[in-house]
């Protein structure tokens, strides 16, 4: 998870391109803003994470920026289970009991702790158990369907566009 948080992700991907092998492959992992809890829980979704993410991508935008960069998916999947539970989960707490993802703040030490002992903390903590389960198992069923939280993609070099969209100097350097 680090392409969302590049201002020029394309610049960013052709320097991966540039020097990756020949036969190599890269894997990106990103949020993936076309799926079913962005579109369900708008703001209140936990990966827009603004204005730490500063891009947004859907399976056909990671395409594109790929593509750019003079890459080419062999394999996309929907789903990480250290981040598609936990994004699913504190959207829908945040959509339900408000808080703007108070539970994940306060684990990822961005909030005090006053608000750590809170009712509210202890309220969102109480029905994050209670649904942690569930939100897993939805996450799976939401990756099957390519509609999951998060979306990686295994990309290699284009053979047939390596050089599109590149600047001559990009082009000397391949």
């Amino acid at each position: 998870h680090v392409l969302e948080h590049v201002l020029d992700p394309v610049a960013l991907l052709r320097e991966i391109r540039r020097i990756m092998k020949a036969d190599g492959v890269v894997y990106v992992e990103v949020p993936n803003a076309g799926g079913w809890s962005a579109e369900v829980f708008g703001g209140h979704w936990l990966a827009y994470d603004v204005p730490k993410h500063l891009v947004h991508f859907t399976p056909d935008s990671l395409q594109a920026v790929a593509s750019k960069a003079g890459l080419q998916c062999v394999v996309e999947r929907h789903m990480s289970w250290e981040h598609s539970p936990v994004t699913l989960l504190q959207s829908f707490l945040s959509a339900w009991l408000g808080g703007h993802h108070l539970l994940f703040r306060s684990v990822s030490h961005e909030a005090s702790v006053a608000t750590r002992v809170s009712f509210r903390w202890a309220l969102h903590l109480s029905v994050a158990l209670v649904c942690a389960i569930p939100a897993a198992i939805m996450s799976w069923w939401l990756a099957l369907s390519k509609r999951g939280d998060t979306l990686g993609a295994f990309f290699r070099i284009d053979p047939r566009a390596s050089h599109r969209g590149m600047t001559a100097l990009e082009r000397e350097e391949v």
